[in-house]
């Protein structure tokens, strides 16, 4: 008889099968789930885990902390104030004191670049950088009016001595870096307007300036005002326009107003030259109502739509202005710009929207703040 076991055969085999979470009850579960992260090998395993987790993110953060950005301010910094980039500018100007003693600013305005030639080419349309508009027929009566406009500046200059003489206007034109400023100085020089120096440092030249950034009538006000500013240390107490008679309107009933500007014939006055053509002048007026006035009279400075469109147009040398720092003392009305929207009424927009009859009034709104001339 054999001592063996008897063997075990196939059907009678029960498999062993694991238990699996579903067969444990949920206090055994988390017995066991604590057990198998709390043992020596697997709490070094999660540490390590975790370590080159906050490693790696350390290390992301640092990388991106490096990267220049020029509009972070760290808490050593501060932003920088206006008035103290002016104290910079100022430390290098030299002004002397008879330009400190200028009270009077008298404004050309430029309605065209004179590219250069000899003095009897100046009435030619060649020798001008000028808008479509200005060109054909009426060319010779425009260029005249120009010149008329810079003789009679020259002119009131002369005889005020207190006064800052301001050609103004941008370089407006795509075909030359000429600013219209610029080109009606060097027009002025070209014909001999400017009087002789009766003694050494008294010549008008010397009391006549260039404003090279406006690319409109209200920017030719404002940014002369700015300059004069520049040039003598301080505002002028009296302006001066010497411009087209069309214009007139414009520039005393809006942007003088937007401006603040007191109407008193002691602080402002205008002097208006048309050209002398008459048919080419009643177009100009034409032009001037349904292209000049009317626009500002909805949109006092100029900021929206139509007349801002224009700037852009006009700006093609894509050139900024430099007066919020060296006429800090206006840079919140150089900024100034009404809100509003003429578009249609939409549904969900929030407070800040105007409807069209609103937006007409806010356009107009005037400047309210404090500003140098305030009486």
């Amino acid at each position: 008889m054999s001592l063996l076991p008897t063997p075990i055969s196939s059907s009678r085999r029960q498999h062993y099968r694991k238990p699996s979470v579903a067969d444990l009850d949920p206090h055994e579960f988390w017995r066991r789930a604590t057990a198998y992260i709390s043992s020596r090998s697997r709490v070094s395993h999660i540490l390590v885990l975790l370590l080159t987790i906050c490693l790696l993110f350390l290390f992301a953060v640092n990388i991106r902390s490096t990267r220049f950005d020029p509009t972070a301010v760290t808490s050593t910094q501060r932003p920088v104030d206006i008035f103290d980039i002016f104290n910079v500018l100022e430390k290098e100007i030299v002004r002397p004191e008879a330009t400190q003693q200028l009270q009077h600013l008298i404004i050309v305005p430029g309605h065209g670049i004179w590219l250069g030639g000899p003095g009897e080419s100046v009435y030619n349309e060649s020798t001008w950088a000028l808008e479509t508009y200005q060109r054909g027929d009426g060319s010779a009566s425009r260029i005249s009016a120009f010149i008329s406009h810079i003789r009679k500046g020259i002119e009131l200059a002369t005889d005020d001595e207190e006064s800052l003489l301001v050609f103004s206007g941008g370089s407006t034109r795509s075909s030359t870096p000429m600013t219209e400023a610029i080109s009606y100085k060097s027009l002025a020089m070209a014909l001999d307007l400017f009087p002789p120096a009766e003694q050494p440092g008294s010549s008008l030249y010397e009391r006549a300036t260039t404003e090279d950034y406006a690319l409109d009538s209200f920017q030719n006000l404002l940014f002369s005002v700015a300059r004069f500013r520049e040039v003598t240390g301080h505002y002028p107490t009296r302006v001066t326009i010497v411009g087209y008679a069309m214009k007139h309107r414009r520039y005393e009933e809006l942007h003088r107003k937007a401006l603040r500007w007191p109407l008193d014939s002691e602080y402002w006055k205008y002097y208006g030259i048309d050209m002398e053509d008459e048919e080419e002048r009643e177009r100009a007026i034409e032009g001037e109502i349904e292209n000049g006035y009317k626009p500002y009279e909805t949109d006092l400075y100029g900021c929206h739509g139509t007349l801002l469109e224009k700037r852009r147009l006009r700006n093609v040398h894509h050139r900024a202005h430099p007066y919020f720092t060296s006429a800090p003392e206006l840079a919140e009305l150089l900024a100034w710009c009404p809100k509003g929207t003429l578009e249609p009424p939409v549904a969900g927009l929030g407070e800040d929207y105007y409807s069209p009859e609103e937006s007409a009034k806010a356009y107009r709104t005037i400047f309210k703040g404090p500003l140098p001339w305030d009486r």
